[in-house]
């Protein structure tokens, strides 16, 4: 969930852009106390059974899962650094056009 932090700065832009942002989490309570502590602008999907992460093959922590507006997977990202912020950013450009 750290990688949110560090993508908070871009979500009112990628909200502008079409993009949502969801954090996938399989327990409520850790969830919510770091969305809360953080005070982070982002959609929250409790996934207690693991069904989100079956649909997309997510099963690396962290990962992040890009889907464009048909549902299509068009980008998956294991593990997180720095560098992502950048990727991210330009995927958001182009998944909004």
């Amino acid at each position: 969930m750290q990688e949110a932090l560090q993508l908070q700065p871009y979500f009112p832009e990628w909200r502008e852009k079409g993009v949502q942002v969801l954090l996938i989490a399989q327990e409520q309570e850790p969830a919510a106390r770091f969305l809360a502590q953080h005070d982070l602008e982002l959609l929250a999907l409790l996934d207690a059974r693991g069904e989100a992460a079956a649909v997309y093959n997510a099963y690396a922590v962290p990962q992040t899962v890009w889907v464009d507006k048909d549902g299509i997977v068009r980008h998956v990202s294991v593990g997180w650094r720095e560098e992502n912020v950048a990727e991210f950013d330009e995927l958001a450009d182009t998944l909004s056009q």
